[in-house]
């Protein structure tokens, strides 16, 4: 090596120079280079990134599933149970069906309401072919209520007309009413499997905190 000052050429290590006695110690490493700064402003998570759900991936409607079938059954016979006599009435030995939309023409200011379960109905096959499973439950809810509505509204109805000519005997549930039933228990049956069956999301592992 040689000297910094005049030059000369000294040992390697030497602690000064023999010609002008300059003197310098060995060679000093260079600085580390600076670490991170902690930023203590962020989120709770120790320098982990923020959690984000991933996005749930859109899929078609399969119609194997066991709650898509259920609930599509239930959806269609909602419409077969409307176009079924609701209501049987029966009086000296006879048996008359009432239907609902028969409601309409035959009760003096009634409504039997029986357009409900068509919107029901069409929102409940809608919902299963975009999977809102959200959306299907509360269809699922208001179609029980609707069947519970209007079984004692209608009763209601023919008890005011018929007055003092007839009772409660003589007024009974008829096939459209069963097949409402087992379409809402379809319903309500392909709610839960969904809610039970719905993915729950993974939150990642909470790292350790760095020591300083």
């Amino acid at each position: 090596m040689f000297c910094p000052k005049c030059g000369n050429t000294i040992q390697d290590g030497a602690a000064f120079c023999p010609a002008c006695g300059a003197k310098f110690g060995p060679s000093q490493p260079p600085p580390p280079a600076p670490g991170p700064v902690p930023n203590y402003n962020q989120a709770p998570g120790y320098g982990a990134p923020a959690y984000r759900p991933a996005p749930k991936p859109f899929t078609l409607f399969d119609i194997r599933k066991i709650d898509n079938a259920l609930g599509m059954i239930g959806a269609i016979l909602l419409f077969v149970g409307v176009a079924l006599p609701f209501i049987r009435v029966e009086f000296w030995g006879e048996k008359l069906g009432i239907t609902m939309q028969y409601i309409d023409s035959y009760a003096d200011d009634a409504n039997s309401y029986y357009w409900i379960f068509f919107i029901i109905g069409a929102a409940a096959i809608l919902l299963l072919l975009i999977n809102n499973d959200i959306g299907f439950a509360i269809a699922s809810g208001v179609s029980a209520a609707a069947v519970i509505f209007e079984k004692l509204h209608i009763g209601n109805i023919m008890d005011e007309q018929m007055g003092d000519y007839g009772s409660d005997d003589m007024i009974k549930s008829d096939i459209g009413f069963y097949i409402l039933i087992i379409a809402v228990a379809l319903l309500v049956i392909a709610a839960v499997i969904k809610f039970v069956n719905k993915p729950r999301p993974q939150m990642p592992p909470m790292q350790q905190p760095p020591m300083y």
